[in-house]
């Protein structure tokens, strides 16, 4: 049996890995949490009482999802933005659909059009924060590149 030899640069750091572990950790608790707010005929249960003030309400639907998508985007490894986007739309309309059949809830495309826009201002920002992590912090991955690529010859 012969073993192919993993450099150091190839494996991700036991921090890194951890804090991804903990980043994915936390958007399962959070979807799993939002699932039940949008699930339950009365979400106020849920937050002991609390009722959002008066105003626009699609704040909230937008802020969540938003948070919702920029988790995602930041634990996200294998498969695409664009893969995640559809299954947070897909989500958006599974959860107006089940909203439904609930007493007191309603299904309404307002709210889907919110969920939607809070997902995808959220992808983004995960998006741009990626965009400043590899703007940032790989290159110092290059240097240690150029200082075994010396050891080498």
């Amino acid at each position: 049996m012969s073993f192919k030899k993993i450099s150091p640069s190839s494996t991700p750091s036991p921090s890194l890995s951890r804090s991804l572990r903990h980043l994915r950790t936390a958007t399962i608790v959070y979807w799993i949490f939002l699932t039940l707010l949008l699930w339950l005929p009365d979400p106020r249960a849920l937050l002991f009482g609390w009722e959002p003030s008066e105003g626009p309400r699609g704040y909230a639907h937008v802020i969540t999802f938003g948070l919702l998508g920029l988790l995602v985007e930041l634990g996200r490894r294998k498969h695409s933005v664009f893969f995640w986007f559809a299954v947070l739309v897909g989500y958006t309309f599974l959860t107006e659909i089940v909203q439904e059949f609930l007493p007191i809830r309603t299904f309404e495309w307002e709210d889907i059009l919110q969920d939607v826009v809070g997902a995808a201002l959220g992808m983004g920002a995960g998006i741009f924060v990626r965009f400043l992590q590899s703007t940032f912090v790989a290159p110092q991955k290059n240097v240690n590149r150029k200082v075994r690529r010396r050891r080498r010859r």
